[in-house]
């Protein structure tokens, strides 16, 4: 549930994760993927990057994350 917007979302368990993590504290990229990686299988890890990178690209534009490039 997004406060600000009123909406509500369903995420997948990786977004899940993502904003839960994200919650608890700013994180980069990198962290979040080493945080996540136990998530995946050994054959997905490979891709882990992209998958992140995309999540969080589309929590940030249903505006549920902000990016802080400091």
């Amino acid at each position: 549930y997004s406060p600000l917007r009123g909406d509500t979302h369903l995420l997948g368990p990786l977004a899940f994760e993502c904003i839960r993590l994200i919650d608890s504290g700013p994180r980069s990229t990198e962290v979040l993927v080493a945080e996540v990686s136990g998530l995946v299988a050994d054959e997905d890890r490979r891709d882990l990057l992209d998958s992140v990178q995309s999540v969080l690209r589309e929590l940030q534009n249903l505006g549920l994350v902000t990016n802080d490039p400091a």
